[in-house]
């Protein structure tokens, strides 16, 4: 009878072990520095190029990575709220352009943020992560790619 017991103990404790990694395994995305961005991008066969004029004083890096199919924009922000800003500002944006038949996913924690919307012929999608997002618009056919990119990158 004490080992029945001494082994649901255990078990016990292993799940809540187990789940607790899951739970912060999910919810602790770490972005990539723009360094990194331009490296795995030029690694991809993309071009990628720096905006000589941030806008304002809330951003510090603006890259833009384009293979001649799609572009994906990379943007690093002073603080971590002006980050935050501009996810919502973008993901306010795609949802006007929302239609009866669109696909659309978020995910969110602390330091993460996802939304992507899928229309008929356009994919919407942009992720924070900290003081970085990633930003895409571009013809659905390549949604898949951009999918795969975007989890490459960590986001």
């Amino acid at each position: 009878m004490k080992t029945v017991m001494k082994m649901k103990k255990i078990l016990v404790l292993l799940t809540f072990v187990l789940f607790s990694f899951m739970l912060t395994g999910c919810s602790n995305k770490n972005g990539i520095t723009k360094e990194e961005f331009k490296k795995k991008m030029i690694q991809k066969n993309f071009y990628v190029n720096k905006s000589t004029n941030p806008s304002g004083d809330t951003i510090k890096t603006i890259l833009f990575a384009n293979n001649k199919k799609f572009q994906i924009e990379f943007y690093e922000f002073k603080t971590e709220k002006y980050a935050k800003d501009a996810y919502n500002s973008n993901k306010k944006m795609f949802k006007n352009y929302k239609k009866k038949n669109s696909k659309e996913k978020e995910t969110s924690s602390d330091n993460y943020n996802y939304y992507f919307l899928d229309e008929t012929d356009t994919y919407y999608s942009v992720a924070r992560s900290g003081k970085t997002l990633l930003y895409t618009q571009s013809n659905s056919i390549y949604k898949k790619d951009i999918k795969n990119i975007f989890k490459e990158l960590n986001y």
